[in-house]
């Protein structure tokens, strides 16, 4: 056998070998697509701030409070009616192959969670401040959506409508709120582990810190109108935005669908109302 000739065989067979040992299921290097605008969607956590820095912020937070020393940020952010942003009337983009997804969503499987659009706003406020409180309310508005959505600070999940199915399938981070001795559990959002859970159009609602009565939340059930109203304890703020991607305060709200082209990954446009008192170290 010539050298040209083995050599030649060896290329063939690595070439071969790389082929056979690829993932079914997921696309290489896929393009994003208008409704990926996260950051991050899961996965990938930022170096954690140790536990005395915090409880120093939080300290620190009271005390300037109180001197009414804090700084104040108001701001309003958007997020897009799902149609009117993506440019086009079926705002889910599922995959067309059952042993292949598109962008990590999945083909249509009725009361499934299956695909997802995502949206993000940046909070405006220095690099490096610490957040001490953010009122977050909407405007008068009936809000329509369908199916299951995820509001979250810089990856934590703060509100969904996915209660049941978030508590069995991620992690929880067992947090102790210094102010009150009470357990919270913090989940951060992960695309990859709450896709393709179940769901029924029932009052399943998720709000951080609401069953220990230090968070009030109020939306309507998916697919029906309703206002949308938000409030979260102040140290629960605080934590999570010691989180911070990168330099930046980030809220993402994530809609998924199931099977349903016409409507799902849909919701009207959303208008939130921000207060964020801060100060910078």
């Amino acid at each position: 056998m010539s050298q040209y000739f083995a050599r030649t065989l060896l290329v063939l067979f690595v070439v071969v070998m790389m082929v056979a040992c690829g993932q079914p299921g997921q696309l290489g290097l896929e393009a994003p697509a208008v409704g990926l605008l996260s950051t991050d969607d899961g996965g990938n956590t930022p170096e954690p701030v140790p536990e005395p820095v915090i409880e120093q912020q939080i300290k620190n937070c009271r005390s300037l409070a109180a001197s009414g020393k804090l700084q104040i940020k108001k701001q309003s952010i958007r997020f897009e009616d799902t149609r009117t942003e993506s440019g086009r009337s079926k705002v889910c983009e599922f995959s067309r192959d059952e042993n292949q997804s598109f962008l990590e969503n999945l083909t249509q499987l009725n009361e499934y969670l299956r695909a997802r659009y995502t949206q993000t706003s940046t909070i405006d406020i220095p690099a490096g401040a610490v957040i001490c409180d953010m009122d977050i309310e909407s405007p008068e508005q009936n809000f329509n959506y369908d199916d299951i959505f995820f509001l979250s600070f810089n990856n934590q999940i703060l509100a969904s409508n996915h209660s049941k199915q978030i508590k069995e399938v991620i992690s929880a981070e067992t947090i102790v709120h210094s102010g009150t001795g009470r357990n919270l559990a913090f989940y951060e959002y992960d695309w990859l582990k709450v896709r393709n859970t179940m769901f029924k159009n029932v009052v399943n609602d998720f709000c951080l810190g609401g069953e220990q009565g230090l968070s009030n939340c109020q939306w309507p059930v998916t697919q029906e109108f309703g206002k949308i109203k938000l409030n979260f304890d102040s140290e629960i703020l605080t934590r999570l935005g010691a989180r911070a991607i990168g330099t930046k305060q980030v809220l993402s709200f994530v809609i998924t669908g199931d099977n349903d082209p016409d409507s799902d990954c849909y919701h009207q446009r959303l208008d939130l109302n921000l207060e964020v008192k801060y100060y910078i170290p």
